[in-house]
Formats: C-alpha cells, structure tokens, sequence
C-alpha cells in the first residue's frame, strides 16, 4: 500500500510538472506588438508624427534564451529623441527542435530601460519555418495604445530572445530575413561594435503615387515645350 501511495505520488507530481510546462509553453503574445510586462509608460493622446525612419536587416540574427539572459544578441544601432511607430517585411524564421516559431521575439527599448515593447512577427505554435511575414505597413505605436519609445539621451536596444526557452544557452530560432522599419523623431544611425545588425536604409525610398506619376509628366513635358520654343526662336 505504501509503495502504491508513493508511486501515485510521483505520477501525480510528474502530471502536474508537464502541465506547467505545457501552460508555460503555450503563453504567447496576442498580437504581435505589445507592451512588455511592468511598462509603466501611458499611450499619446494623439498620434505622434514622425519625420524620420532607419531601416535594420535582421538578417542572421540568432535569439538563445528568455528575456534578460546574457547569450541574447543584442543590437544598438539608433539614436533620436523616440520611437513612434514599428513595420516589418519580408520576415523570415526557422526554429531549433522543439522551439515554435511564435516564440522567436525582439525585444524593444533603451539600456536603462530594456523592457519596454515587444515584437514576435509569427502566430505559429508549433516548429519549423516560415517567412513573408509582414506588417503591411508601419504601424503607429498610439494606434493600439502602446506608447512611444522615449530614446532621449539612451539609444534603442533590441534584444533578440526566446517567449519560452527550448534549448538553454543555445539557439532556439535564426532570422532568417527580415526588415525592421523605425519611425520617430530626429532618428540617427549609429554605428560600431554595438549594432549587430545591417543598416539597410536611414529613411526608406519615397514611392510616386499616381498623381505624382502625373505631376513629374507634366513637368517633363512642361521642359520640353520650353526647349522646342527656345529652338523656334533662335
């Protein structure tokens, strides 16, 4: 009786140990970008405007363990006064063993304040690759009542980490591809041994709507009516 007491025991502990473990697991973001436990900063009232972008290739990137843990890679490649809003393109990832893909996270904020937003690109609970994952656009941090990154005197840092650690001290995802877009206020690139990523672009590459399709005809055409006159003249 008593090795029967003892043996439901055990089972019962080890049942109760895999079910923290599969709660554990399991605990992923709702949305892609949120605000990190413990971020005490209140959303704008009103959308902020940014007047300047820097674009990171987080290509190659590798996230090892949970937040906060040394092995993480980090990058510092920003500096300005905040950071108004966030979009991704092209956003490739393939996870290590058993580590899912909704998993792999960038941590975002400042040195003194690390904690601050986070981004996990991917929805999927479960291993494996995936890519072309996209933002569609950038998106305004106030928009879903997060609040901007206030950079001031301390540059952005990332912080590539794992939602649940699957492989302690040593990789649990790599990027394979991706751009990261940062919109703020008086953004700046900074360079050196810190900024573990590629600098892609410091501002991204102004597209021509329609009308401005037109409007660069006719000042084409503006220029060649001028000239034709000139030659009729002489």
């Amino acid at each position: 009786m008593k090795k029967t007491a003892t043996a439901l025991t055990l089972a019962l502990a080890s049942c109760l140990m895999a079910g923290s473990a599969l709660a554990a697991k399991g605990n992923t973001q709702s949305a892609p970008l949120v605000a990190t436990a413990g971020n005490i900063n209140s959303p704008d009232a009103t959308n902020s405007t940014p007047n300047s972008f820097v674009v990171l290739d987080v290509t190659g990137a590798v996230s090892m363990d949970g937040q906060g843990d040394p092995d993480n890679q980090t990058a510092i490649c920003i500096t300005g006064d905040s950071i108004t809003g966030v979009g991704w393109d092209n956003v490739g990832i393939t996870t290590v063993g058993a580590s899912w893909l909704s998993e792999a996270s960038i941590l975002m904020g400042t040195p003194t304040t690390p904690a601050q937003i986070q981004l996990a690109p991917s929805s999927t609970s479960a291993p494996g690759s995936e890519s072309g994952l996209s933002s569609g656009g950038i998106i305004d941090l106030t928009d879903i009542s997060l609040p901007d990154i206030v950079l001031g005197s301390d540059p952005l840092r990332l912080e590539f980490f794992e939602g649940f650690d699957d492989n302690t001290d040593a990789p649990d995802a790599t990027w394979d591809s991706g751009l990261i877009t940062f919109a703020g206020i008086n953004l700046e690139v900074q360079t050196g041994a810190a900024c573990t990523v590629r600098i892609h672009s410091p501002k991204p590459v102004p597209s021509l709507s329609w009308a401005g399709l037109g409007g660069l005809l006719l000042g084409m055409l503006g220029v060649a009516w001028y000239a034709r006159r000139r030659t009729s003249i002489a």
